[in-house]
């Protein structure tokens, strides 16, 4: 079997990929070493997001169902068709998620998408696909109820594609590595701090765990 975390964040050893990582290990720890496990940093891709040529939806087309944009997403989608789970993992940035993220779920998404009543998706199989999200606001924000419908709105269009995964949010993320060095008052360092040592490895554990329920789900 073969699974894969993408991750929408630059940082290398950010909040998002150390929860992707976390999730793999679940997978990795209910179905074996044996199988094939690949984390993808969309930033080290060059590709855009989709250019609605309509390639994929014109009938009698060779790219019927297929993208035809040939970048670095070419392979990696392909590979991606016909894997057993995948998790997307992203920053949220202004209410949602990345830019990178986005451009990256329209060519997911998008050439199995379909405008027929009797056809849900074009994709080769059906496949679990989990959401990460993780943010700078505390999870009391008023802003987390807008931020919850945004994520609704994504994930229904990943789920009728392909398979329903489950979804975990992480709050009140640390930013920077040194909070005296940036311009901020609205946040309290001492704070971050905290949340860092007592929440973020709470978040961890369910990162591992929802990398289990994808794998049982199997």
């Amino acid at each position: 079997m073969k699974f894969y975390a993408v991750c929408g964040s630059n940082r290398k050893e950010g909040n998002t990929i150390k929860l992707l990582e976390s999730a793999l290990d679940g997978i990795r720890d209910t179905v074996g070493e044996e199988n094939d496990f690949e984390i993808v940093n969309l930033y080290k891709l060059d590709y855009t997001g989709c250019r609605s040529c309509f390639h994929c939806k014109k009938l009698g087309s060779k790219y019927y169902g297929k993208c035809p944009i040939n970048d670095d997403l070419k392979p990696l989608l392909n590979d991606i068709s016909h894997c057993d789970g995948l998790i997307l993992g992203s920053p949220v940035y202004f209410g949602d998620i990345s830019g990178q993220m986005r451009s990256f779920f329209e060519r997911l998404v998008f050439p199995y998408f379909t405008y027929l009543e009797k056809v849900d998706s074009l994709a080769p199989r059906k496949f679990p696909v989990a959401t990460i999200y993780d943010m700078n606001v505390p999870q009391d924000s008023p802003l987390v109820e807008y931020y919850e419908t945004v994520f609704d709105a994504f994930e229904q269009y990943l789920h009728g594609v392909f398979s329903k995964g489950k979804r975990l949010t992480v709050y009140d993320t640390y930013q920077f590595r040194d909070y005296s060095k940036y311009a901020n008052d609205v946040f309290d360092a001492d704070l971050k701090r905290e949340s860092l040592e007592k929440q973020f490895p709470k978040d961890l554990k369910a990162a591992y765990q929802l990398g289990v329920d994808m794998a049982k789900s199997l």
